[in-house]
């Protein structure tokens, strides 16, 4: 009898561990996911900007890291777009070559992730908006990372609108999360090709032909209320809805930025991809000057658990490391593991009483 007690007392324990004083209801996705909405904004303070670069009248869209290392890239009215690399403590942007067919080809260019194949660096980018929406386009860059070549197009059975990678080293296929809309899939791509892969890849681009994958739908993600109540109050003005920009993935989670109209807001969600999509507090972004509007278009991290994002921000482009947010992903992923936990023992509790 001490012992159910006891299990009891640590399910309970479990809902505590999610957050004091945070609003909890239970709900079931349409993909029978059981979902935990947790409606309390939580601030993680203000990032530090480490980096700008003048923007020259384009905007920043999709970035990503590796090595310490960001890669972006800026387009002006949807086209013409530019790649650039910099290094976080050299704090100067460098422009990656790129043909004038190809900076087309990425268009709006939402989001981009990074990953090592065949011994290279390779550049795989969405556009995100309606032209070419459907493609994965992936660059290979040089040894000097001075100039970047498309290698592959990959097409796909629904729109793309960010990308992020589960495993961008070691020598597997490579994991890619795509999401659409509120809708999120999953996809593998060889990473290491055989030479009779690279022969028909050759022959695929010459004859400038898309290589035809599937995606398999996975998720779909329920929003916080303050975010769906935006959706809500503005759902006929599609401009002042809040945007979803450049996830990434890390460690289970899914992260997800959101910037509301106008620029009044910067939020993100916290999703658990292993057991079902679970929301946890939002957590709200603020630049230096608090009172400065700024929007968020992809978010990463490198070196450990050290996160950065880059926004749109009076007339640059500016890079920012929140540290803070990487404390609360940690605290996160230690709830999550003793979540799992007590969802154990209250299966145990179940069984016996059968």
């Amino acid at each position: 009898m001490k012992n159910v007690i006891k299990k009891i007392a640590s399910i309970a324990l479990a809902f505590t561990l999610l957050g004091t004083g945070t609003s909890v209801t239970k709900t079931i996705s349409p993909d029978s996911n059981n979902t935990i909405a947790a409606s309390k904004i939580k601030s993680v303070g203000i990032g530090k900007q480490i980096g700008q670069v003048g923007n020259e009248g384009r905007v920043v869209q999709g970035m990503g890291m590796y090595n310490n290392t960001f890669y972006f890239i800026t387009e002006k009215n949807d086209s013409n777009c530019k790649l650039f690399r910099m290094d976080i403590n050299e704090k100067k942007a460098h422009e990656i070559g790129l043909s004038k067919s190809d900076r087309q080809l990425i268009a709006h260019g939402n989001d981009l992730c990074v990953a090592k194949c065949n011994g290279k660096i390779c550049l795989f980018v969405v556009n995100g908006e309606k032209k070419n929406s459907d493609l994965l386009l992936m660059f290979e860059l040089d040894s000097k990372q001075e100039n970047a070549a498309l290698v592959e197009q990959y097409k796909f059975n629904h729109t793309l609108s960010a990308v992020t990678l589960v495993n961008p080293d070691g020598n597997k296929p490579l994991e890619f999360i795509f999401r659409c809309g509120k809708d999120i899939y999953s996809a593998k791509i060889e990473r290491q090709m055989s030479k009779e892969k690279q022969d028909m890849r050759a022959y695929m681009k010459a004859y400038k032909k898309p290589v035809s994958r599937q995606a398999t739908k996975i998720h779909t993600i329920y929003l916080n209320e303050e975010i769906q109540k935006e959706f809500d109050i503005y759902k006929n003005n599609k401009d002042k809805q809040p945007k979803s920009q450049g996830i990434c993935y890390f460690n289970g989670l899914l992260i997800v930025p959101y910037t509301f109209g106008n620029l009044r807001k910067n939020y993100i969600q916290i999703y658990n991809m292993e057991e079902g999509f679970y929301l946890y507090p939002i957590d709200s972004f603020k630049s230096e000057k608090s009172n400065t509007k700024f929007e968020i278009e992809s978010i990463d991290y490198s070196n450990g658990n050290n996160w950065y994002y880059n926004t749109n921000e009076n007339g640059y482009f500016r890079f920012y490391r929140n540290t803070s947010l990487g404390d609360e992903i940690n605290i996160i992923r230690d709830q999550l593991a003793q979540k799992k936990y007590y969802d154990e023992i209250y299966r145990d509790i179940m069984m016996s009483k059968r």
